[in-house]
């Protein structure tokens, strides 16, 4: 135990230097605190709900320790931080106006868990040895969620895919796809020992597998655009591995379950692609919601609320399927519930997340920066696409990609500070 905590000292970049004052001990234990925090958080993120909150909550308390202390650097806001805020913003005027405030203020909640989660990160992994710390904790959740998901198979007759704290088939798969992107980013920077790399390997065929198993097909056409993504970047034998893993398990999963089999083969038929059947009716229901509260919405995670009767009778002229709790569409989720205000918040949080990426394409290169590139990039890629059909953004999906570019804003900060070249962004501080 000590020397887990020796080593957890040694990433936070601190001393053990017994002449230095209480405050400055203080101050040093509290930045021990919040690197375990954010790994933890990190790691919890696709297992524990309630794990995932409670390192996130000490993470939290961690950065408003340490406020005082900042720079005046660190109190200034990066573009990207500037279009989380913009977009918190919007959310808490949607939740004032709502008819619904307790359930749009728990909304405006989780959007400012990964807001925050963002600046935290930037404060809090100052080194490259704690974003290597940080990439591993990602790996290591997913690999124990996979895990489970593969024993239910195996074990049970699982009539519903879940995966733990993502739910279920669609919010899982996105979520495997952005940690796809990053894990096989580190697998081809060829970092690490034999055993890591070997470990590493074993995590991203179970990932795959997972996102064959979850029949979500949406997020199959993500995963191969993430692929084009990285081949582009990097072409590495790698990408060809994982995409045959991939189909391989699709089609194992295609000869032994039914269901698989019959989604599956849908996709050969065009018709698959027009008969929109009831997602058609729930976007037309939250156009309506749209129309009804043009500029600010009805309040984050309202969605389902606006068709219980119970609550207003009036809302059954929005005509959505009873069984629709969100509007399987990105835009429209956010236009229904905050309005063409938020819809606009969004856009600009996307082109600022874009911009950064497209900044750093050439400065973010090699391990371990390159790889959280990558991760931020298949991240923002793969929100993108899921949007088609689901929300796309929130909970544990938000959270990991505002950690990877709380890490790249950290990383782009030291680099114009030490006014290194662009090629080379060097050490984080």
């Amino acid at each position: 135990m000590t020397g887990a905590w020796s080593r957890l000292v040694g990433m936070a970049g601190v001393g053990c230097d017994p002449s230095s004052n209480r405050n400055a001990s203080r101050e040093r234990a509290l930045d021990v605190i919040l690197l375990g925090a954010i790994v933890a958080t990190v790691f919890f993120l696709p297992l524990s709900e309630g794990l995932k909150n409670l390192s996130y909550s000490i993470a939290l308390a961690c950065y408003l320790g340490a406020l005082r202390r900042f720079t005046r650097s660190e109190w200034s806001i990066p573009p990207v931080g500037a279009a989380f805020l913009l977009f918190l913003c919007v959310a808490v005027l949607s939740a004032a106006t709502s008819a619904f405030p307790w359930k749009a203020f728990s909304g405006v909640w989780e959007m400012f868990r990964y807001t925050s989660f963002f600046f935290i990160v930037r404060q809090g992994i100052r080194r490259s040895a704690q974003v290597v710390a940080v990439l591993w904790a990602a790996v290591a959740g997913i690999g124990v969620a996979a895990t489970v998901v593969l024993y239910q198979h195996v074990t049970s007759e699982v009539e519903r895919f879940s995966m733990l704290s993502l739910g279920g088939k669609n919010g899982a798969a996105e979520y495997v796809v952005m940690m796809l992107a990053l894990m096989i980013g580190m697998f081809a920077e060829h970092e690490g020992s034999r055993r890591a790399r070997f470990s590493l390997g074993i995590i991203i065929g179970a990932s795959l597998i997972v996102l064959g198993v979850s029949n979500a097909r949406t997020m199959w056409g993500g995963f191969l655009a993430v692929t084009i993504l990285l081949w582009c970047r990097r072409r590495s034998w790698v990408l060809v591995a994982a995409v045959g893993i991939f189909l391989a398990a699709v089609a194992g999963m295609v000869l032994v379950r039914p269901d698989v089999s019959q989604r599956t083969m849908a996709l050969a038929r065009a018709e698959t692609y027009v008969d929109l059947s009831e997602r058609q009716e729930i976007w037309q229901g939250a156009i309506r919601m749209w129309r009804d509260h043009p500029w600010l919405g009805s309040g984050p995670r309202t969605f389902k609320l606006n068709d219980d009767l119970a609550l207003d009778v009036n809302r059954l002229r929005y005509g959505i399927p009873e069984r629709a709790g969100q509007a399987h569409n990105m835009w429209l989720q956010t236009a229904a519930e905050m309005g063409t205000i938020g819809a606009i918040a969004l856009a600009i949080w996307i082109a600022a997340v874009a911009d950064l990426l497209l900044r750093g394409r050439t400065r973010f290169r090699g391990w371990p920066l390159g790889v959280v590139w990558v991760g931020a990039a298949g991240s923002l890629l793969t929100i993108l696409i899921a949007g088609v059909t689901e929300p796309g953004i929130g909970y544990e999906h938000s959270m990991l990609i505002s950690g990877l570019l709380g890490m790249m804003v950290r990383a782009d900060e030291a680099a114009w500070r030490s006014s290194q070249p662009s090629s080379a962004p060097g050490p984080l501080s």
